[in-house]
């Protein structure tokens, strides 16, 4: 199994692939190895950054933060030591709920392209989107009407370090890798003589 990135993943989904791609993401994600990964290999996942980021994450699962229609899989604490949480699919989110807005996502059902563009383009962030057809002059077309950072045909998390990578909308400012770098990591002084 590749191992799993700290990127969040916000499957689209076409209603008629809904339910096989639900189970598989729910099969991969019981697959999941959860433990200490920089001192023993073999693990895919490690933990959260801090016991304060655990119990925020489990308060969108447990219902606290959010409406939760229903945990497929996941949604607890690993252990009792460091702050290791199960992969988690949740089932059944609407677009309006705060685990669907706030970078907690998981899969939704779309009718068409400009279902699917509408619903991603109208949230608040937009890091990145990944995007799955044999179509792939359907594909390009969603992907330039998409306001994200990047976006990925056929593929999740590709990187070149001459390719730029950030995000659009509050996912981000500016740009890392690629010569964009250098406006973030530059400082511009303007020098007035009369």
């Amino acid at each position: 199994m590749r191992a799993i990135t700290k990127y969040s993943l916000i499957p689209k989904v076409a209603k008629y692939l809904y339910d096989q791609v639900r189970d598989g993401i729910v099969a991969l994600a019981e697959e999941v190895s959860v433990g200490p990964g920089m001192n023993r290999p073999g693990h895919d996942l490690g933990p959260v950054i801090n016991e304060r980021q655990m119990t925020k994450v489990l308060r969108y699962v447990d219902g606290t933060v959010a409406e939760v229609a229903s945990v497929l899989t996941g949604g607890t604490r690993q252990g009792n030591e460091e702050w290791f949480i199960r992969p988690t699919v949740i089932d059944a989110v609407d677009d309006q709920m705060a685990i669907a807005r706030e970078e907690v996502f998981g899969p939704h059902r779309f009718s068409d392209d400009s279902d699917v563009l509408a619903r991603v383009n109208a949230t608040a962030y937009g890091l990145a989107a990944g995007l799955w057809s044999q179509d792939t002059t359907r594909t390009r077309r969603i992907a330039d009407a998409l306001r994200g950072g990047t976006v990925w045909i056929n593929c999740w998390g590709e990187t070149d370090a001459a390719s730029p990578f950030g995000g659009m909308k509050q996912s981000g400012y500016g740009r890392e890798m690629g010569k964009d770098v250098i406006e973030l990591c530059s400082e511009t002084k303007s020098v007035w003589l009369a």
